[in-house]
């Protein structure tokens, strides 16, 4: 899958003269990208990427768990630290700051909002690769029952 994204990369550039990719991959089963092979293919391909070009990437969390639930939190967080860590905007890509995931309705930018993948930006990457498995630890489990949580019109009308 890694390849594949990196032709990816390469062919937008060849075909549209590309300034940037905008990088997803989807899980086949779960249909979200936070999970560990996600996250692997992800970061890996970014990296080659961001080392070998000039070519700006950018990504955003695909999630299992809905708004309002602690879960979307650690997944997205852990998601970010990837990402931001080992093919990040320190290496030439970037968070997409648009809703990640089948659960975030329009208008929520949660990715690209928090504060996740900045904090990250002040450790190595060994460091940032524990701080993703500690928090994948903490939503691995709702890969087979996910918590759909809220709508993110609800979530907000709840913190108002």
């Amino acid at each position: 899958m890694a390849v594949v994204s990196v032709a990816e990369f390469l062919l937008g550039v060849l075909c549209y003269q590309a300034s940037y990719h905008y990088q997803s991959i989807t899980h086949i089963k779960w249909t979200n990208n936070s999970d560990p092979w996600g996250m692997y293919v992800l970061a890996m391909t970014g990296q080659a990427i961001a080392r070998n070009s000039k070519i700006i990437s950018t990504c955003d969390p695909f999630t299992m768990c809905g708004p309002g639930t602690d879960e979307l939190l650690y997944e997205t967080a852990g998601h970010t630290v990837m990402r931001r860590w080992w093919a990040s905007s320190s290496m030439g890509g970037e968070l997409w700051r648009q809703p990640g995931g089948p659960q975030l309705g329009p208008g929520s930018g949660l990715p690209g909002r928090g504060g996740a993948g900045h904090a990250t930006g002040r450790h190595h990457r060994e460091k940032a690769n524990d701080i993703g498995l500690k928090l994948l630890d903490k939503y691995k489990e709702t890969f087979e029952n996910p918590k759909r949580g809220n709508s993110s019109t609800r979530c907000t009308m709840s913190r108002a």
